[in-house]
């Protein structure tokens, strides 16, 4: 057996605590498997959550991935959902299965920008941003 064949046959999965073995596509495992969403790993979900309750301790990147899990699931209950064979092929282009990549990849995504103590330090980055941004700088705008 070709070894090209036994790739384009394996499937991806990655082991989540509350949801068990989940399906990835090509996409989502390379995405997974890149530094920038491996820093996802050492941020927190919770900030600093952890020092009043020592059980908060799962990571922005545990967390996205559970979401992605959510709303492939909302996706099937809606019936908006594709079957695994179409949603695994990185050929398969239609309107439908494109949806359904594009939804389970923004929810995949969509922490991938946090900062590193989570949503704790925005308040200080946006006090900074808007007091550069009076001093001339660009800062946040509107």
């Amino acid at each position: 057996m070709e070894v090209n064949s036994i790739k384009k046959r394996k499937t991806n999965v990655i082991f989540d605590p509350l949801y068990g073995f989940i399906k990835l596509t090509p996409t989502e495992y390379e995405i997974i498997h890149s530094p920038f969403y491996q820093r996802l790993r050492w941020i927190k979900q919770l900030g600093f959550s952890s020092y009043v309750f020592p059980g908060a301790e799962h990571s922005r990147f545990g967390h996205s991935i559970g979401v992605m899990y959510n709303a492939h699931k909302i996706l099937q209950s809606c019936g908006r959902a594709v079957p695994d064979e179409k949603l695994m092929d990185v050929n398969c282009t239609d309107e439908r299965t494109l949806y359904h990549k594009s939804v389970r990849l923004g929810a995949l995504l969509h922490d991938i920008g946090t900062f590193c103590f989570s949503h704790t330090t925005e308040a200080a980055y946006i006090s900074f941003g808007e007091t550069t941004n009076m001093k001339g700088g660009k800062g946040l705008q509107d």
